[in-house]
């Protein structure tokens, strides 16, 4: 009797489990043959939004403290420091030998590094690499020049390109030409024309503001093509791949060994798990990371692309009272064929009055490094400082109680690795090349 009672409990409580967990659903994404376009996906309406991958050139946040300015590496565009002068020698642009000029990347973990974010003055706090801040004006004004490179098939377009401010209300105003013209003139990315998006965004070649993200920024992953840093033959080159990016603020936490249906069944004791600071710290829990899901999800065989079945995600999505949870897998990918990747999700949880963590403002330098790298953070408070190699492994951490400090990568091999900083529970991630 005790044991029929029990099989009988036993089924009521998979059945309300399985409830909770909700219903997962199987959806098809498609970027089309070629990747031709760039996919927004909401995984609370379960909808997506599709654009032309190259119906932008130029991306320039909307938040108003940052000064990020991206551009779109997975359609073909391309940007050089122009080594012969400041923004004063615009008018004196010259290309001779552009092809050796340093060629920066947007940042592929945090969104506030764009290209044009990582050649800042280490010892000027207030240079931002493009430009300086001018606290009496409240403006970043610019003081470099640069080269863009439009790909188009086997077509280029070059154009020279100056910012010249992002003003007190976010608007970046700049000049820019194509090489061949001389048409220059102002142009301004609006704060005012964003329409909540997380970004703002600008054609070169039609020289008009353009709608990329949904409107309200109604979406949390981004399926899109972007250059990641790969080893070949002993050094990092980039690599023109497709994958998953994430919207500011949207937190992820990937499991590489753990069954999708033990992810639906407890969902909730894996949500908790990823948020456990000790988790956190150790690269496993939730992470603000632009591409914490990434590619990485998916290999080639040499005949196709599988994806891999115990490689599994959680989604943190925010809303006004707290957050929910999605558990998240990918089970089908076709390739440049069709641009088609069937994914699998479930709401499985939920918590009310949630603290989101936000980011920790900081500078690393010099980056590359070689004997030492230099951190400075915003405020006086303890932090911790954790360090992982290119494989995930934990190399070096360290708990700190100022604001600035220096790790020596003196003892490490060549190489990429991640920096992980948590600071009041805020955790943000970097990366740093030691050469």
């Amino acid at each position: 009797m005790k044991k029929s009672i029990f099989f009988t409990l036993s089924i009521l409580l998979s059945f309300i489990s399985n409830s909770l967990s909700g219903q997962v659903t199987t959806d098809t994404v498609s970027m089309g043959p070629g990747y031709a376009n760039q996919v927004f996906f909401d995984l609370n309406a379960m909808q997506e939004t599709s654009v032309p991958l190259n119906s932008w050139h130029i991306a320039h946040t909307t938040v108003t403290r940052d000064n990020c300015i991206r551009f779109n590496h997975g359609a073909g565009v391309f940007v050089f420091l122009y080594p012969y002068g400041d923004n004063t020698s615009y008018s004196n642009f010259d290309t001779t030998g552009w092809e050796s000029w340093t060629q920066p990347y947007n940042d592929i973990h945090t969104h506030e590094k764009g290209a044009l974010n990582q050649q800042y003055d280490a010892g000027n706090m207030w240079d931002f690499s493009w430009g300086v801040y001018n606290s009496s004006s409240h403006k970043v004004e610019g003081d470099s020049l640069y080269l863009i490179v439009v790909n188009n098939g086997a077509t280029q377009t070059f154009f020279k390109f100056m910012p010249i401010s992002q003003e007190s209300n976010g608007d970046l105003v700049f000049k820019y030409e194509p090489i061949s013209e001389n048409t220059a003139s102002e142009s301004t990315i609006a704060q005012s024309a964003a329409n909540g998006a997380t970004y703002k965004y600008f054609n070169l070649v039609t020289g008009k503001q353009v709608q990329v993200e949904p409107a309200n920024a109604e979406w949390q992953l981004s399926f899109t093509r972007y250059y990641a840093p790969t080893m070949y033959m002993g050094q990092y080159v980039p690599y023109l791949t497709m994958g998953i990016e994430s919207k500011r603020g949207i937190r992820t936490a990937k499991y590489s060994d753990l069954a999708w249906s033990d992810l639906i069944a407890n969902g909730e004791y894996y949500i908790n798990d990823a948020m456990d600071s000790n988790v956190i710290a150790s690269g496993a829990g939730f992470q603000n990371d632009l591409t914490g899901i990434g590619s990485d999800w998916k290999s080639f065989n040499g005949q196709s692309f599988v994806c891999l079945d115990s490689q599994v995600y959680l989604i943190e999505v925010t809303n006004s009272t707290g957050a929910d949870y999605y558990a998240v897998r990918m089970i089908e990918f076709g390739g440049m064929t069709n641009g088609n990747t069937i994914l699998q999700y479930s709401k499985i949880g939920a918590q009310n009055n949630t603290r989101i963590n936000e980011l920790v403002t900081f500078k690393l330098y010099p980056n590359p490094t070689k004997d030492q790298l230099n951190i400075e953070l915003s405020g006086n408070e303890s932090s911790e400082f954790h360090v992982f190699d290119a494989m995930g492994k934990l190399v070096y951490t360290s708990k700190n109680n100022s604001s600035q400090f220096v790790f020596n990568t003196e003892l490490l091999k060549t190489g990429q690795y991640w920096v992980k900083i948590i600071q009041n529970e805020n955790i943000t991630n970097a990366t740093f090349i030691k050469y």
